[in-house]
C-alpha cells in the first residue's frame, strides 16, 4: 500500500479488493493508509487475544480436570502439583520451568498447538491459586524425612523411588506418598543392595585413629536421620591429606549432587540460598571465615528461618526455613569461634605418605563399586539404630544432646558400645576447647596469668592492665577493658573447661572473681599455647587431582 494515496484513492483500492464482492462493505473505511493498517492491526490483536484467553481456560480445565494431577502447597505456601508421568508420578512447583515444559508438551499432545508466553504465564496464575487457596497444605522435604518413626530416603531416580527405612527393615518403594521436592542440582543415588559391611567406608577415607573412625562412622550414619541438629564435620589438614576426597565420598553416600563440592559464599543471602537448596553439603578449602558466617551457619545447623525481599518493586518476602548438614574443610579451622566450633566435629588429617598412594580417579571408581553395598550396609545399620534408640540412657549429655543421643544408638548398631563412642565425643569436643583457646590471645594470656594462683578478685580495669602488660606489639589483644570483658564472656565456657571460672561479683564496686576449678582438659596452660599452622594462601589446588593412600585397616 502506498502510504501517500489520498482518501479517494484508498477508497477505490479498497473496493476493487472486497472480498464480499460488489457494493458497500461490510465497515467503515479509514480515511487514511496509517488508520487502515492500526486498524487492521487492532483486529488481528483482538483475534489473537480471544484465542489466546480460550487456550488458557481450555489449558486451566485440562489440569483441573485431569484426576491424576493433584495440586497443593506447601508449608511455605509455594504451589505443587503432583502428576503421573509415564508408570510414576512426579511433584513440581507450579511456577517452574520443568512443569511448564511438561505442561506445554502435554498440551500439544492433545490440542497440536503450541503455547505463547503470555497464555502459560496466565494459566498457571489460575493454577497456582487453586493449588494454594483450594489445594491441601503438605509439607516438603529434601532427600530424607522422618514420618511416624520412620525414615524416608529420596534416591533421586527418574522413577521418583525412594527407600523407606524402619525398625522392621528397610525396602525400595514405588510410587511413594506426596514427601519430597527436587532440587536441580541433585544427582541419582545407587540402588542399595545387601550384603555390605559399614566399616568398608573406611578404606576410602584418611582416618587412622580408632576413636575418630567411630566418630566419622556415626556422624555419617546420622546425616541420614533428619529432624536434630548435626554437628558440623570441620575437616582440616595440610595438602595431600585427602580432605576434599573424604569430602566427596560423604556427599555421595549422603546427598549426591551434580555440585560434589562447594565454595562458602561471600554474601550471606547467597550462603541462605546454597543450604536451603542442599540437604548435606561440604564447603572446599575453607579459609578466613567472617564472624557473620559463622553465626549465619550455626543458626543453619541449629535449624532456623531466612528470608530476603523477594522484589524491589514490592514488599513480599521470599522465606527459607533451613536445618542443613554441613561439612568444612581446610588447611586450618577457619573460624575459632566458641559458638561454631561447639556445634562441629573435628577431624584433623594428616599428609598421605608417598607410599602406598592412589590417585583420586582410582579411588572413586572402586569406592563406586562398593557404593552400593555400604548405602545398604548403612541402611541396616539404621534399622537397628531405630530399635536401639528407645532404650538408649545417657548419664550426662553435651550440648548436641539429640546427636549424642541418636550416636549412642547408632555405634551399638554398628558394634561398639555407647561409652566408647561418647568418650570419643568427649575427648574430641575437648580438642574443640583446646582449638578455640589456643586461638585467642586473651585465653592465653588469661591461662598463664592464673598458672601460680587459685584466685584472684579484682576490677575489669586491672585485670585489663595485668594482661596487657604481657602483651607484645602486634598482638590482637582488646583496645580497652569493656572490650576485654566482652571477649572473655563470650570464652567463659571454654575457660571453665580449661578449668579458669569467672565471675561477676554484686556490689556498688564492680569486681571479677577469677578461680582455678578441677578442668575438664589436661594440661591448658601448656595447651593453649601450642603452634598453630597458619595458612599462608588459599589451598586453591589442594587435592584437585589427588593422590591418596590405600587405606585399608
Amino acid at each position: 500500500m502506498d502510504m501517500n494515496m489520498n482518501s479517494d484513492e484508498m477508497d477505490e483500492m479498497i473496493r476493487k479488493n472486497n472480498p464480499f464482492g460488489s457494493g458497500d462493505l461490510p465497515f467503515d473505511i479509514p480515511r487514511s493508509p496509517r488508520a487502515y493498517v492500526e486498524s487492521t492491526a487492532k483486529t488481528e490483536k483482538k483475534k489473537d487475544d480471544r484465542t489466546g484467553d480460550a487456550q488458557a481456560d481450555r489449558l486451566v480445565e485440562f489440569v483441573f480436570n485431569d484426576p491424576a494431577i493433584t495440586l497443593f502447597h506447601d508449608e511455605l505456601d509455594t504451589a505443587y502439583a503432583k502428576f503421573a508421568t509415564g508408570e510414576h508420578r512426579e511433584i513440581l512447583p507450579v511456577d517452574g520451568s520443568a512443569f511448564k515444559r511438561w505442561l506445554s508438551k502435554s498440551y500439544y499432545d492433545v490440542h497440536k498447538k503450541t503455547l505463547n508466553n503470555n497464555v502459560l504465564t496466565t494459566a498457571l496464575q489460575t493454577i497456582a491459586g487453586r493449588a494454594c487457596f483450594d489445594g491441601e497444605a503438605i509439607k516438603l522435604h529434601t532427600r530424607a524425612a522422618m514420618i511416624d518413626g520412620a525414615i524416608w530416603y529420596d534416591l533421586a531416580d527418574k522413577e521418583w523411588q525412594t527407600v523407606k527405612i524402619s525398625a522392621d527393615g528397610w525396602r525400595v518403594i514405588d510410587n511413594p506418598p506426596t514427601i519430597f521436592r527436587r532440587q536441580q542440582h541433585q544427582a541419582t543415588q545407587v540402588l542399595p543392595a545387601t550384603g555390605g559391611d559399614i566399616r568398608d567406608i573406611l578404606r576410602f577415607v584418611n582416618i587412622t585413629e580408632e576413636s575418630q573412625q567411630v566418630l566419622f562412622l556415626v556422624l555419617v550414619v546420622s546425616y541420614f536421620i533428619p529432624g536434630f541438629p548435626h554437628p558440623v564435620a570441620y575437616v582440616y589438614g595440610p595438602q595431600g591429606s585427602a580432605k576434599s576426597t573424604l569430602s566427596k565420598l560423604v556427599r555421595k553416600l549422603v546427598d549426591p549432587s551434580r555440585i560434589e563440592v562447594l565454595s562458602l559464599p561471600r554474601k550471606e543471602e547467597d550462603l541462605v540460598q546454597v543450604l536451603s537448596h542442599h540437604y548435606q553439603l561440604f564447603f572446599d578449602n575453607v579459609g578466613n571465615m567472617s564472624d557473620s558466617v559463622s553465626d549465619l551457619l550455626c543458626r543453619a545447623v541449629t535449624g532456623s528461618g531466612f528470608s530476603k525481599r523477594q522484589l524491589y518493586t514490592n514488599d513480599e518476602d521470599i522465606i527459607y526455613s533451613i536445618q542443613a548438614n554441613i561439612g568444612i574443610n581446610g588447611i586450618n579451622l577457619s573460624s575459632s569461634r566458641p559458638d561454631l566450633l561447639e556445634r562441629s566435629m573435628l577431624f584433623e588429617l594428616r599428609r598421605v605418605e608417598k607410599i602406598g598412594r592412589r590417585q583420586e580417579r582410582e579411588l572413586l571408581e572402586e569406592f563406586e563399586l562398593e557404593r552400593p553395598k555400604i548405602l545398604g550396609a548403612i541402611f541396616d545399620t539404621l534399622t537397628k539404630a531405630l530399635a536401639l534408640k528407645p532404650t538408649i540412657n545417657a548419664p550426662s549429655l553435651p550440648r548436641m544432646a539429640d546427636f549424642a543421643l541418636w550416636g549412642c544408638a547408632i555405634a551399638e548398631a554398628i558394634g561398639y558400645s555407647k561409652e566408647v563412642f561418647l568418650n570419643a565425643y568427649n575427648s574430641n569436643i575437648d580438642s574443640q576447647n583446646v582449638e578455640v583457646l589456643s586461638e585467642h590471645i586473651e585465653a592465653e594470656l588469661l591461662c598463664a596469668f592464673m598458672e601460680d594462683r587459685s584466685e584472684w578478685i579484682g576490677t575489669p580495669s586491672e585485670l585489663f592492665e595485668h594482661l596487657k602488660g604481657d602483651t607484645k606489639s602486634g598482638d590482637d589483644f582488646p583496645k580497652s577493658a569493656n572490650a576485654l570483658s566482652r571477649k572473655l564472656n563470650t570464652l567463659k565456657i571454654n575457660l571453665e573447661e580449661a578449668g579458669i571460672k569467672i565471675s561477676k561479683n554484686k556490689g556498688t564496686r564492680r569486681t571479677l572473681t577469677i578461680r582455678k576449678i578441677p578442668a575438664n582438659i589436661a594440661d591448658t596452660a601448656d595447651t593453649v599455647q601450642c603452634v598453630v599452622v597458619k595458612q599462608s594462601g588459599k589451598d586453591a589446588k589442594d587435592d584437585t587431582d589427588d593422590i591418596i593412600g590405600n587405606f585399608n585397616f
